[in-house]
């Protein structure tokens, strides 16, 4: 099968309003809430690695996706620079918030395009090596639209969305295109 992968479609349109961006992001926010909930964590959220065909979301590329155990750590270092959730360097982290933080990155590009790169709102302090976010939202985000994104990239993991959380939030119900 042929598909073009999202980041085709980035580079295609350039960016995304909400309206138009809405089915592919409950299909991929879907697609990994049900991963997380079998314990699997993919490590390499990215636009290459989401397949569109007519419409349809694919997630391909599970070379280093895991089986997690809730409340435990991974000791692995994996995923793509400019997607990498902070906590990823540490070498242990918990799974789960670093997909989530992944996710807001290919979300964020829906927005503002290919030029976007996670890695400029990561910011490390020279004399401590903690690493800071300087996250904006896309200037024409809706609150709700502000709120999604925010929460999936808090530079605290605990703090983080699930992805439960997302596939329950609010820009979720409020945005739902009208059937035609």
């Amino acid at each position: 099968m042929c598909a073009d992968t999202l980041k085709d479609q980035v580079a295609l349109r350039g960016t995304f309003t909400e309206t138009e961006a809405w089915h592919f992001m409950e299909q991929m926010a879907s697609a990994f809430a049900y991963m997380h909930s079998h314990n699997i964590v993919h490590r390499n959220i990215k636009l290459v690695n989401i397949l569109c065909s007519r419409g349809v979301l694919k997630v391909v590329d599970f070379g280093l996706a895991l089986f997690f155990t809730p409340g435990e750590n991974i000791i692995a270092f994996g995923g793509t620079p400019g997607y990498m959730a902070p906590e990823v360097s540490e070498f242990e982290y918990k799974g789960p918030p670093a997909d989530v933080w992944a996710l807001g990155i290919v979300f964020t590009k829906l927005f503002l395009g290919l030029q976007f790169n996670g890695q400029d709102i990561i910011k490390v302090s020279p004399d401590t090596y903690d690493f800071i976010v300087v996250y904006s939202p896309p200037p024409s985000a809706s609150e709700a639209l502000v709120s999604l994104l925010t929460g999936m990239l808090l530079t605290d993991p605990s703090e983080r969305f699930t992805m439960q959380e997302i596939v329950n939030h609010t820009w979720f119900k409020e945005n739902h295109p009208m059937e035609v």
